[in-house]
């Protein structure tokens, strides 16, 4: 009787030790950044690793300065994965002024050479406006920049 006790603990272990793997390795996962990029730098330089946090509730949940992963469809009709700044999240306004971008009226940051909003944008519902760190982004236009949360692999860690 005590060894089928035994047993049936040491096999309550081994299960309960599975799901807490399964939910860590399904929920997060580490990131090496390319070496090639500069688009992110200085806050992300080539050749480093991150924790991306993939759950769900990390993605919903996102606020304006979260650094994201995010999928992006490049011209050779693949999908390539991106780097960048939240700079609004739905609901928000971005607007232009003075070559200046604005985030609800205030000043948020330089517009890139790229962009040519006229009047403003409300940043739909599921969808967040994404930004770049550094002069060498990459050109995208505004319809890029607006990342759809499906298209978001996860939320990097802040160290």
């Amino acid at each position: 009787m005590v060894e089928r006790l035994r047993s049936l603990v040491w096999y309550a272990f081994l299960l309960a030790l599975f799901m807490v793997l399964y939910h860590v390795g399904s929920s997060y996962t580490l990131v090496v950044v390319d070496d090639d990029l500069t688009y992110m730098q200085p806050t992300l330089r080539g050749g480093a690793i991150h924790l991306l946090n993939r759950r769900r509730a990390a993605v919903k949940s996102l606020e304006p300065d979260d650094l994201i992963v995010f999928r992006v469809l490049g011209a050779n009709k693949e999908l390539n994965r991106m780097f960048g700044r939240v700079l609004a999240v739905p609901k928000m306004t971005v607007s232009v002024r003075e070559g200046r971008l604005l985030v609800n009226g205030d000043d948020a940051a330089a517009l890139p050479p790229e962009l040519s909003l006229v009047g403003g944008v409300i940043v739909p519902r599921d969808t967040v406006f994404v930004v770049f760190d550094a002069s060498s982004a990459p050109r995208l236009s505004l319809a890029r920049r607006l990342v759809p949360y499906r298209n978001i692999i996860g939320r990097l860690r802040r160290k």
